[in-house]
C-alpha cells in the first residue's frame, strides 16, 4: 500500500500548487478478522511526501497522520490529504 501526504494549499486537489509534506508519520491499522486482534504498521513520508509499506496482511486498513508531526503553519488537519493506492479503507 502507497500514498502521498501534501497540504492542498488552494482546496482545488492535488496539483502544481500544493506542498508535499516530509518526515509525516502514517500508521495503517488492521484488525485480524478471525483472532481480532489489531495490529498497526508505521512509516513515515519521504522527501517528496510519498510513503509505502510493504508486506501487508490482505484485508481494510485505518490509515492516520501523526498530528504531531503536521506543520504548525499547515493548515487544519481537512486541508492535509493523501492520494492513496491499495487497501479498502482510509480515514486521515
Amino acid at each position: 500500500m502507497s500514498g502521498s501526504v501534501f497540504h492542498d494549499v488552494l482546496a482545488d486537489g492535488p496539483g502544481g500548487d500544493d506542498l508535499v509534506l516530509a518526515g509525516i508519520g502514517v500508521t495503517a491499522a488492521w484488525t485480524d478478522p478471525v483472532s481480532g486482534i489489531s495490529h498497526t504498521y508505521t512509516t513515515v513520508t519521504d522527501a517528496t511526501g510519498d510513503y509505502t509499506f510493504t508486506g501487508l496482511p490482505d484485508g481494510d486498513f485505518t490509515i492516520t497522520l501523526d498530528p504531531a508531526d503536521l506543520p504548525a503553519a499547515g493548515g487544519t488537519l481537512t486541508e492535509i490529504l493523501g492520494e492513496w493506492h491499495g487497501g479498502s479503507t482510509r480515514r486521515m
